[in-house]
């Protein structure tokens, strides 16, 4: 039985059956306007303008796990920094953390250097953002201060307290952590427990976390008109 706080590793991944059940991609802005949409980055805009896409499957989920923060922390809100990637993205993201990995570990084979890469940027044919599974996102309260989960999202500085249950964090940070990762499986969510702030729906990780026969979805390539 799958140990629920493991970190998958590429190996795993590659090892699930891909299918693709045709959802669109979807803005969440545009849909659930209630929310704060956000990009840190600008590496997507030219590929979806500056709303987030996600698949339409995932929108009502996302709406569940909203419904109960508000019922928990009435006055509190999500704070969404990424959906959709495309894969051209993700190809240099996975990238650049490899050459920064194969420079400071010049005793690691291939294998081993794409599998620690792979726990900061997923290996891209594997990877959920390109599907249109995966969100990272965080809490707010009533005054857009984000909760104190030890790190930012997506803030490498110090990886190991990027790792949902690091032993690098304080008390109150793991408890902020696991509020916002029962919210999320609640909603039928999947962790990646590499990135605290990860969470996905109908890709690999999904199928694997949930023991699914297959995904939902597998990479596409989507460019605004």
């Amino acid at each position: 039985m799958l140990d629920k706080k493991a970190l998958l590793t590429a190996a795993d991944l590659l090892r699930v059956t891909v299918s693709e059940n045709k959802a669109s991609l979807v803005g969440i802005r545009a849909r659930l306007p209630f929310l704060r949409v956000e990009y840190e980055k600008e590496d997507m805009l030219a590929y979806t303008g500056d709303d987030i896409l996600v698949r339409e499957d995932l929108i009502p989920l996302i709406e569940q796990a909203y419904q109960e923060l508000q019922d928990k922390l009435p006055g509190h809100n999500f704070l969404i920094r990424y959906g959709y990637r495309h894969p051209e993205v993700q190809q240099r993201y996975f990238d650049t953390r490899y050459d920064i990995h194969k420079a400071e570990n010049p005793e690691l084979d291939e294998v081993a250097l794409i599998e620690l890469t792979h726990t900061q940027v997923a290996l891209p044919t594997v990877a959920g953002h390109p599907t249109g599974g995966a969100i990272d996102l965080t809490i707010i309260n009533g005054e857009d201060k984000e909760f104190d989960m030890g790190t930012g999202i997506a803030d490498y500085r110090e990886p190991e307290k990027c790792f949902t249950y690091s032993d690098n964090i304080t008390a109150e940070q793991a408890k902020n952590r696991a509020f916002l990762a029962d919210i999320m499986l609640n909603a039928g969510f999947a962790p990646y427990n590499g990135e605290w702030w990860h969470f996905s729906y109908g890709d690999r990780e999904w199928a694997c976390f949930y023991d699914k026969p297959h995904s939902l979805y597998e990479q596409i390539e989507y460019r605004q008109d």
